[in-house]
């Protein structure tokens, strides 16, 4: 196949037929049973929290004399016989089964994630969601940020000789920055009592 095919590495035979289960589901409870119960694992890895070495050894590293303790994972995902479709292509979205890339899925065409190696697609895909939420956000905060200068601006500042909260900016010839209800330029000669600098 081509690498700069859209649907690389992915080969249309393997999209249509449905996923298979990579793990039965009597023999995952055996071993969720004898690994002693779910207890605190990590997310990513599925092995456990905390310290699994003998005791003497260096707490921080896991293990005696400061190495690190290792299992192999007993499952491992094959392409060619996993990758196919589930109810998550059905729904046309863009997320991958954790489960399906470590080779443990026991739910097979009934997951509701991916069972398929991500494509350019995909990837176009999550980098405009990324943007599209910064994006959002962005705008909101610049928003609530306008809003609570205004308030601010309303609640500390009144007007010249109105009581209307409506402030215009114009420019004052003699002060430069003011603020005037009525939001014409003041004259010097005949408003410069009751203009306001902006602090």
């Amino acid at each position: 196949m081509n690498a700069r095919d859209p649907h690389y590495p992915n080969r249309p035979e393997w999209l249509t037929r449905p996923a298979r289960k990579q793990v039965d589901d009597a023999t995952l409870q055996r071993e969720i049973q004898a690994r002693g119960g779910l207890g605190e694992r990590n997310l990513w890895s599925g092995r456990r929290v905390g310290p699994s070495g003998p005791p003497g050894g260096d707490s921080k590293r896991g293990g005696p004399g400061g190495q690190r303790v290792k299992d192999a994972s007993k499952y491992r995902c094959v392409l060619e016989l996993d990758v196919g479709r589930t109810r998550g292509s059905d729904a046309k979205q863009h997320v991958f089964c954790l489960y399906f890339a470590k080779g443990c899925c026991s739910q097979g065409s009934a997951c509701t994630y991916l069972h398929r190696l991500p494509t350019a697609e995909d990837e176009a895909y999550a980098v405009r969601d990324c943007q599209r939420t910064s994006s959002a956000g962005r705008s909101a905060r610049r928003a609530r940020a306008t809003e609570r200068a205004q308030a601010r601006l309303s609640a500390t500042t009144a007007p010249c000789t109105s009581t209307t909260r409506e402030l215009a900016r114009t420019t004052c010839p003699k002060y430069g920055s003011c603020w005037n209800p009525t939001s014409a330029p003041l004259a010097p000669s005949t408003t410069s009592t009751s203009c306001t600098t902006r602090p």
